[in-house]
């Protein structure tokens, strides 16, 4: 069916204007840390690090990555809720399988053909619905990845702002992902990002409910509002599969050393945890299910 432009600016304006009221209808305090969220990080000395999310600084367990092709390094890690599994990507596009207590990975399938994959930081999440691996990066890509086989799934269109977003026109820098779980309905899933030159938490397609809905693999984002903190440099995001609490390690020009942050997927606004473990770079992080 081919559709007209008219048409299409229609679609997605109703989609704006029903995601709009979404977002007011959620309520606009973040879901209290119960306490026992336990996070896997990955340094960019390619270290894995586990901490409780109300204790960033201290280590509680330290494993180094084996099994990684020589030259290759990861560049972003999630679990595969359903199964209990972490998954982790390098940036030559192989995927791995990553035993936590041995810190063993193990190759999923081939690597993506050369050049797949375009240098930059990348979002890594999976969808919990779809059983498909979200990849999307500053540049733009917006791709999904098959977790049996490690095999290109599907090429989306590049990301960009919809048309009828404040943001229109602006090209995007999204460097992190996640999705949302439900507890009741495991087909249903809202899918997160975050833009590092807005400085803006968004949404890739339409919050899950929303009518009409706009899928993520159409690549367009969605402004949900600012997270408040300036000049972000590093970012990985992740959201729990229970309560949906939004978790986020960052730098910026001025704070060098990484510090953990609970976001307010209503809002975007932060809320200060503390700093992470030393303060080390972080490349990639993961809620424990």
């Amino acid at each position: 069916m081919k559709l007209s432009l008219s048409t299409i600016f229609y679609t997605t304006a109703l989609a704006t204007l029903s995601f709009s009221a979404a977002l007011c209808a959620q309520q606009h305090t973040m879901p209290m840390l119960k306490g026992n969220e336990t996070v896997w990080l990955l340094t960019a000395k390619q270290q894995l690090v586990q901490v409780n999310a109300q204790a960033p600084q201290t280590v509680l367990k330290q494993q180094s990555l084996k099994g990684i092709n020589t030259g290759e390094q990861i560049v972003g890690i999630d679990y595969r809720v359903a199964y209990g599994v972490l998954f982790a990507l390098s940036d030559q596009g192989q995927l791995y399988t990553v035993n936590t207590t041995s810190g063993q990975a193990t190759a999923v399938g081939n690597k993506l053909p050369a050049g797949t994959l375009k240098s930059a930081q990348f979002g890594f999440d999976f969808n919990p619905a779809a059983d498909r691996i979200r990849v999307v990066n500053a540049l733009g890509q917006n791709l999904r990845l098959h977790p049996e086989t490690g095999a290109l799934a599907a090429t989306d269109p590049d990301l960009a702002y919809a048309a009828v977003d404040s943001h229109a026109g602006k090209e995007p820098n999204i460097v992190a992902a996640a999705y949302t779980y439900d507890q009741q309905d495991a087909k249903v899933t809202s899918n997160y990002a975050i833009d590092i030159g807005a400085g803006n938490l968004v949404t890739q397609g339409t919050l899950a409910g929303v009518t009409p809905s706009i899928s993520p693999n159409t690549g367009q984002l969605f402004t949900v509002g600012q997270l408040g903190i300036p000049d972000l440099q590093q970012v990985s995001f992740d959201i729990s599969d229970i309560n949906n609490i939004g978790l986020v390690a960052l730098t910026t020009d001025s704070q060098p050393s990484t510090m953990l942050y609970q976001i307010d997927l209503a809002s975007g606004q932060t809320h200060l945890i503390g700093q992470l473990i030393d303060g080390s770079a972080i490349v990639g992080m993961a809620i424990e299910p």
